[in-house]
């Protein structure tokens, strides 16, 4: 089989969804590199993943092409032509597989501890009840910055006041607040 750019991106997609790889095979790279980031990945496919007809030919063919490769002549001493220890390597192999296993588990874990992104009092919120009260634009930041602290949130002034600096404008320009001298207060 032939692996073209399009079926090494193909088949890297699938491993990174099946596999959990953290960090993703980056489907961006040239063709030599997705194809040995592929060919890393083959080798922590378990016979328990299921893998589509495309993705899991690839799989073979680098398990296949791998086969070979491994099969080295030895001499009496336990040791292949290269001078590596045969025991070292399959160590090293399944020492690859169970950070592999510790990686996907880790991924999986820290994909349940995230928590709802919907926050039910923000900073615009509290930049709400601030302006109700009125005040200077200084006012406005640390009312609301102490507002947000009260209701939850991390108190954080540069954040309160990028939100005065960047809602306060088009407020004025909808004629939801109103400035008067330096006071800033919404319209009754």
């Amino acid at each position: 089989m032939n692996l073209t750019q399009a079926i090494l991106v193909a088949a890297a997609t699938e491993l990174n969804e099946v596999l959990g790889l953290d960090p993703t095979i980056n489907l961006t790279l040239s063709r030599t590199e997705l194809r040995n980031k592929v060919r890393e990945a083959a080798e922590l496919v378990e016979p328990s993943d299921t893998l589509g007809k495309d993705t899991q030919a690839v799989v073979d063919q680098f398990k296949e092409e791998k086969e070979p490769a491994t099969a080295r002549t030895t001499k009496g001493n336990g040791k292949d032509k290269d001078g590596k220890d045969k025991k070292t390597d399959a160590a090293t192999g399944t020492a690859k597989k169970k950070a592999a296993a510790e990686k996907k588990a880790a991924a999986e874990k820290k994909d349940e501890k995230k928590p709802s992104a919907k926050r039910d009092y923000t900073r615009a919120h509290s930049l709400k009840e601030a302006l109700a009260k009125g005040g200077t634009r200084q006012e406005l930041i640390q009312k609301s910055d102490k507002l947000y602290a009260e209701h939850g949130g991390k108190a954080n002034e540069n954040g309160s006041k990028a939100t005065v600096d960047i809602l306060v404008p088009p407020l004025m320009i909808f004629n939801v607040i109103e400035k008067d001298g330096d006071v800033y207060r919404l319209k009754s």
